[in-house]
């Protein structure tokens, strides 16, 4: 079992929490949202690994910066 510290936990409730301004009392986690996000990421890392002009193009892009 992995165990977590105190500020990875605080931190993924932080960047990932649905803030309501109305209505604050409604702000929450929303672990389906979370679930999406890191799915989408994966896609382009695959996509990346995939395409090697796409992944040549991003590796001299990071290079010039």
């Amino acid at each position: 079992m992995r165990r977590w510290r105190r500020s990875t936990i605080s931190g993924e409730l932080r960047r990932n929490t649905l803030k309501d301004r109305e209505m604050p009392d409604l702000s929450a986690y929303c672990c389906v949202m979370v679930n999406e996000m890191a799915r989408e990421r994966s896609v382009k890392l695959r996509e990346l690994a995939r395409l090697s002009h796409l992944r040549q193009s991003v590796i001299e892009r990071i290079q010039h910066v």
